[in-house]
């Protein structure tokens, strides 16, 4: 509720502002949360303007230089109306709490608590296509890769970049700032999901049986599954509690099977484990242990020392998910005030949901809405046909 009453005012505030200004106000699709979005709008974004007619469409990605990796924007000239569409990676759970207007994780400075940082367009170099610094935003799309719920409850303990420190972080993703009471939701595409393996892992596929062991802890050793196989300690890569693809592991392979892991462990109580804050952060862990094994969204980057494996003898090629045989997956939810018929943000999202727009670079993965034979309506359910 505060966070419409907001909006509101700043809606008012920007009609006053027109009635007394030749200019049109910019429109501002502001996509912030799951790590998995940003890719996705970093390569589609530009399409979607194009496809609306707009003009002299620019991108710019932020870099590890500047501090703002994760971090994009696209703009575009769409009739007398200037469009900027920003999408920034954190995790599935900070973009449902922005829509509720509810803390931030970690970085405060943003005194508003509906807004995070998102790429400044004041400040980007178009011209070499770099966002150089960040502002605060307000965010109107709240990105998850699961449903509210599916987070609620979660929680985790260890060092924020797992084996490389960061600091000690307790993640508790409490039932009272993890909600999605009073938003919206569109469900415009499929997400996939993938084991990842350290070179060394003796293994190409995992059963639902492996998993359930590995990241429930319940195993110390590769030979534990196979006694023909040399003796290699198990290093369980895992993100923190509030990601996505953390919250599906636990629906969709652990459910009914074994509790996640939810403290980083040394290999003497527990096997080796270590959480990670993002994506890469992950890749990072699994690259850097011997032994170790990890998941990630299945268009992931592997690093040197990392392959992608099979799950249940099923690979994640998009072909598999759309006809109902590889079962790692989510809808990815984007959280809304409301939808609006023809406004920028229902433009945006029923556009996605479109197959022939599914950008190329993501294709052998991902799926539209629109090309699924089966579906769910929750993290939890099995899938249905359509």
């Amino acid at each position: 509720m505060i966070k419409k009453l907001i909006k509101a005012t700043v809606i008012g505030a920007s009609m006053f502002a027109m009635v007394g200004a030749a200019s049109a106000a910019p429109v501002n699709i502001n996509i912030y949360g799951a790590s998995a979005q940003y890719n996705f709008w970093n390569d589609a974004a530009d399409d979607f303007l194009g496809d609306q007619g707009c003009t002299s469409i620019q991108q710019a990605a932020g870099n590890d230089a500047n501090s703002t990796k994760g971090h994009g924007i696209t703009r575009g000239t769409c009739g007398s109306d200037t469009w900027y569409i920003r999408y920034s990676s954190k995790a599935s759970f900070d973009g449902i709490r922005a829509m509720q207007c509810i803390d931030p994780d970690g970085d405060t400075t943003c005194t508003n608590k509906c807004e995070r940082k998102m790429a400044d367009e004041t400040t980007t170099n178009w011209s070499t296509k770099v966002v150089t610094s960040l502002a605060c935003k307000d965010i109107n799309v709240g990105a998850s890769d699961v449903e509210a719920s599916a987070i609620a409850g979660m929680h985790s303990h260890g060092n924020l970049k797992g084996h490389l420190g960061g600091g000690w972080v307790d993640r508790e993703m409490d039932a009272s700032t993890i909600y999605d009471t009073g938003l919206a939701n569109y469900r415009p595409i499929v997400v996939p999901f993938a084991f990842f393996k350290n070179n060394s892992v003796p293994y190409t596929s995992l059963t639902k049986m492996m998993a359930a062991h590995i990241f429930s802890g319940n195993i110390w050793d590769w030979s534990d599954f196979d006694p023909s196989v040399a003796s290699q300690e198990v290093t369980v890569c895992l993100r923190h509690a509030g990601s996505g693809t953390h919250a599906t592991l636990n629906a969709v392979v652990m459910a009914n099977a074994a509790p996640l892991m939810t403290e980083e462990g040394d290999g003497f109580i527990t096997p080796t484990a270590w959480f990670n804050d993002g994506s890469s952060d992950m890749m990072n862990c699994i690259n850097g242990n011997s032994g170790a094994i990890g998941y990630a969204d299945a268009d992931a980057t592997a690093a040197a020392n990392v392959t992608r494996m099979s799950y249940q003898g099923v690979t994640a090629a998009k072909s598999n998910i759309v006809n109902g045989q590889y079962p790692f997956w989510s809808a990815q939810w984007l959280y809304v005030d409301s939808i609006v018929n023809n406004s920028p943000i229902d433009k945006l999202a029923k556009w996605a949901g479109v197959a022939a727009n599914m950008p190329a670079g993501r294709a052998p993965f991902w799926a539209a809405k629109s090309e699924m034979k089966v579906s769910k309506t929750n993290s939890f359910t099995f899938p249905v046909r359509n």
